[in-house]
């Protein structure tokens, strides 16, 4: 009897012991519990008094009652994808984008972040028509983030959350990448650094991949925002595939050359990688989701990236990537101590 009064007690406690252990692994891939995900709604002064929402995220032990740390804030946008038409099953759409889906997945970051969500039927700001003509760019609201909405959400987040506004970081994937070249034209000097990934830049209306469109003819056009301060002055690191299927990388390298050479030189300059392959979206995941054995190999010819020299890319750990730890190095009260420099020295030039 008490071979099996041991034998039961041992099972008993192996069994506690499995159950903890299952317990822990749920809660470690469950550590961004529901309170830290938050669907906010808003009236948007922009959108024609329609209500707008957005995906706020909040870090592990923001919610404390002893803690009053303010914390850095990246504002992910992003592409055509992964908005609806309309408002519903936004959030289910946005969790399964970029860095959200990494979220989704239980990884925790140091970060707020905030996913604003702008419907597709949004129009107003390129004035479309609706009229399609061979050759001439078109003008197309659905294909573009309106900067004024982009900065609603964050204006809402200063005033609601503890933020630290010296570290206020955009990043943006593909229409996302757009808008992150769309909001420095406008709101710039808010932002401590940036990062637009396989994006595209118009002054003319946004990119549209569709036979109406005179791709190379847009791609040709002048990038008239790159001496904007407010773009300039703005650390950037942007990166692009050379094997793109939708967005050609001279979206991404002809700004950057342009802002690098504006006078005075920015400092720092803009930076750049661009990889040999991987497509439109799939090197998102290589940026913000460190994995072994992923390819980071990268274009070194100046011809294919018109004239810019390509930084390398390749972190060495998960999660604490260079990604990450470039954005934490740039600060704006830096960045205006640098703005107001190079304007003193722009004044001086002949």
């Amino acid at each position: 009897m008490r071979k099996y009064f041991i034998a039961l007690s041992a099972l008993l406690f192996l069994a506690t012991g499995v159950c903890l252990a299952f317990f822990q692994v749920v809660a470690e891939s469950n550590a961004t519990a529901p309170s830290q995900w938050k669907a906010i709604s808003y009236t948007s002064t922009y959108g024609n008094g329609q209500t707008f929402y957005y995906l706020q995220y909040l870090p592990p032990g923001y919610m404390d009652s002893s803690n009053q740390q303010d914390y850095p804030v990246i504002i992910s946008l992003v592409g055509l994808g992964w908005n609806t038409d309309g408002l519903g099953f936004f959030q289910d759409r946005l969790k399964e984008a970029n860095l959200e889906r990494t979220i989704r997945d239980g990884r925790n970051y140091p970060f707020v972040i905030l996913t604003p969500h702008q419907p597709t039927q949004v129009k107003g700001r390129y004035n479309y028509t609706g009229q399609y003509e061979d050759g001439v760019f078109i003008k197309d609201d659905s294909l573009a983030w309106d900067p004024n909405v982009i900065d609603e959400v964050l204006e809402r987040a200063k005033k609601e959350l503890r933020i630290d506004e010296n570290r206020l970081y955009l990043v943006g994937c593909s229409m996302g990448g757009a808008g992150v070249w769309e909001y420095l034209k406008v709101y710039g000097d808010k932002i401590a650094a940036a990062v637009p990934i396989a994006g595209y830049f118009s002054d003319y209306g946004p990119y549209t991949y569709n036979p109406h469109v005179n791709t190379q003819a847009l791609a040709a056009q002048p990038v008239g925002f790159a001496c904007n301060d407010k773009v300039k002055n703005t650390p950037i690191w942007a990166f692009h595939a050379m094997d793109d299927e939708f967005v050609p990388p001279i979206f991404t390298y002809k700004p950057i050359a342009a802002i690098n050479s504006c006078i005075p030189t920015p400092d720092p300059k803009a930076k750049l990688t661009l990889f040999k392959d991987g497509g439109h979206l799939r090197i998102y995941p290589r940026i913000f989701e460190f994995k072994e054995g992923w390819s980071y190999e990268t274009i070194q010819d100046p011809a294919k990236s018109g004239g810019v020299p390509v930084a390398n890319y390749k972190p060495t750990k998960p999660f604490k990537n260079d990604i990450f730890a470039w954005l934490l190095s740039h600060r704006l009260d830096e960045k205006k101590t640098a703005y107001q420099d190079s304007a003193s020295i722009a004044r001086e030039l002949p």
